[in-house]
């Protein structure tokens, strides 16, 4: 893999973890685009991808993890009220993500096997941007907007889990999710960034265990490092970027992306 190939990939992947457009949707349009960039073959690139976004999040949310913690097991100065409401968020956290968690164990063959081609991916940005476009409609009509519980985090899980299909994006549909269910836009962004580090860190083992499996492991130190860098800064930028984006701005520009770039792979498949 050359140094540019390794760039394009990192950066493509810290963007689209965190942005609402698909990552899995784009690394798949890549891997058609471009002949010599293997992203599915080269299974330890891939894993240093996911890694160096896990660390991204876990960098950037460090506060609110030490927060998550300190509340779980009774630490720090917080009044009881604070370490309750840090309990309540660590459990919805662990019930969003059993949805996915759950279909993704048990039909990963199938989703890697039948829906891993451009004409599914440009389907989902279709079906991905609906959704967005129907919970931004929501999102702007609910005067009063609500706390976290159990049951709009299984909603949001669920949600969340059509994402393992390339194309949806799991960002858009947590987000989308949290829009649904009534939380606000800054609490609805937020979540689905705490939501991202279990299901990334997922990713990151289970790719792993994939990449120690494989016969045809190979290893370019230099394409990692710079892939795995690149993936890094470019993901800090994105959670950043997209945190005081959507505090004042809709979903309007990258549901326009998302569809924009359907009809284009629409257009090259001759359909």
């Amino acid at each position: 893999m050359s140094v540019l190939e390794a760039i394009i990939l990192g950066a493509v992947q810290g963007l689209t973890e965190f942005l609402p457009v698909s990552s899995s949707g784009h690394l798949v349009l890549l891997h058609s685009l471009f002949i010599n960039v293997h992203t599915e073959s080269d299974l330890l690139f891939d894993v240093f991808l996911h890694l160096a976004t896990l660390f991204a999040l876990l960098i950037y949310f460090r506060k609110d993890i030490l927060y998550l913690i300190k509340g779980c097991i009774g630490m720090g100065s917080s009044s009881d009220e604070e370490k309750k409401k840090a309990r309540i968020l660590s459990v919805v956290l662990i019930v969003a993500t059993i949805p996915a968690g759950l279909i993704g164990f048990f039909l990963k063959d199938i989703i890697e096997i039948s829906v891993r081609n451009n004409g599914i991916v440009a389907i989902a940005l279709i079906v991905g941007s609906i959704i967005l476009f129907f919970a931004d409609y929501v999102e702007k009509r609910i005067a009063e907007k609500k706390e976290l519980h159990i049951r709009n985090g299984l909603l949001i899980g669920l949600l969340q889990s059509c994402a393992l299909i390339p194309g949806m994006s799991r960002s858009g549909m947590s987000i989308a999710g949290g829009f649904f269910v009534g939380l606000s836009r800054k609490e609805s962004v937020r979540f689905a960034f705490l939501l991202a580090i279990p299901l990334v860190a997922s990713a990151g083992i289970l790719g792993i265990h994939d990449a120690m499996g494989s016969s045809t492991l190979a290893f370019d130190f230099s394409s990692l490092i710079i892939g795995s860098i690149t993936a890094f800064i470019v993901g800090i930028g994105a959670i950043h970027f997209l945190l005081r984006f959507l505090r004042h701005h809709s979903l309007m520009p990258f549901i326009i992306y998302r569809v924009v770039l359907a009809l284009i792979i629409f257009i090259s498949l001759g359909i």
